[in-house]
């Protein structure tokens, strides 16, 4: 679905990345908690300055307008929980669990995170409703850290929706991905249990993940996973994708240069659209409630 139609353009932006990761000296933006791990994981956390900076969070689309494909709209796994607290406009807690995607790597501030921008885009689109917003990011985790942390980090929050980004770190450091997404998915039976929604985000789309050859293999054993656990998946690789090819932004536009994080407008962009799936899974949970109701309002 992904790789078959990637351009030369973005085939030769993933060898030169693969080839920088060689050389580059990281310098680990390490978030608050983070272990000895993290500082090993060099080649996954930021080893570059951001390239875009955005003096309001209000006027990151002033420029360069967010872009969303439109094979991409509501969640094909639905977030009850979710959406009936928004529905009936009652507080939503949400943890974000993950890597330096989640912890903001690349970002000039915490304000651009992915996750405090998805708490502004929900807190706009569902005024009635008190959204809390926990991150638990932390640079350079692999899913085996995300799991170690699980009940501390996440369930301990009591969550009604929780975010999990995760495989990316195991595909750059060639772990088994079998097993990754295999342990993952204890985690996502652990969180459901609890009450909670879950919502898995997968890779993004830069030129380091695309010059793994596993690239594939991992959306596709995410995506398979999701199914099976009747479970959201946000498309970040697809969103991602878009931008480059069918949008034709370079990297640039809304990543960093060490090839692999996002920017303020990446993260931006990436919370707005997540966002508007949200809104839009709630908007049609809301419907097929209320139509069987209006169906009983005409005579027979």
């Amino acid at each position: 679905m992904f790789f078959g139609s990637l351009t030369a353009r973005a085939i030769a932006s993933a060898f030169a990345a693969s080839l920088a990761s060689l050389t580059i000296a990281a310098t680990p933006l390490l978030a608050q908690g983070a272990t000895t791990r993290s500082l090993a994981a060099a080649p996954v956390v930021a080893a570059a300055a951001p390239a875009a900076v955005a003096v309001e969070t209000s006027d990151i689309f002033s420029k360069t307008p967010c872009a969303r494909p439109k094979s991409v709209d509501h969640f094909r796994n639905a977030l009850p929980h979710t959406a009936s607290l928004l529905n009936e406009g009652k507080p939503l807690t949400i943890v974000a669990l993950g890597s330096s995607s989640t912890a903001g790597a690349g970002a000039t501030s915490p304000a651009f995170h992915y996750p405090s921008r998805l708490a502004d885009e929900l807190r706009k689109k569902f005024p009635r409703s008190q959204i809390t917003m926990i991150n638990r990011g932390v640079n350079g985790e692999d899913t085996d850290r995300m799991m170690a942390r699980l009940d501390a980090a996440v369930l301990q929050e009591k969550p009604d929706l929780v975010l999990w980004q995760f495989g990316v770190n195991g595909l750059l450091r060639d772990q088994n991905l079998d097993a990754n997404v295999a342990l993952a998915q204890q985690g996502v039976e652990r969180i459901k249990a609890s009450g909670a929604d879950v919502m898995l985000v997968d890779a993004q789309y830069v030129p380091r993940v695309l010059a793994k050859a596993d690239a594939k293999k991992l959306m596709t054993l995410m995506s398979d996973m999701a199914e099976r656990e009747h479970v959201a998946l946000f498309p970040r690789f697809e969103v991602m994708r878009h931008w480059y090819e069918d949008k034709a932004m370079g990297f640039e536009t809304f990543s960093i240069a060490d090839g692999l994080h996002l920017n303020d407008w990446g993260y931006s962009c990436v919370a707005h659209v997540m966002g508007e799936m949200i809104e839009d899974t709630v908007t049609r949970a809301r419907n097929i409630i209320e139509r069987p109701l209006s169906a009983t309002l005409h005579p027979m």
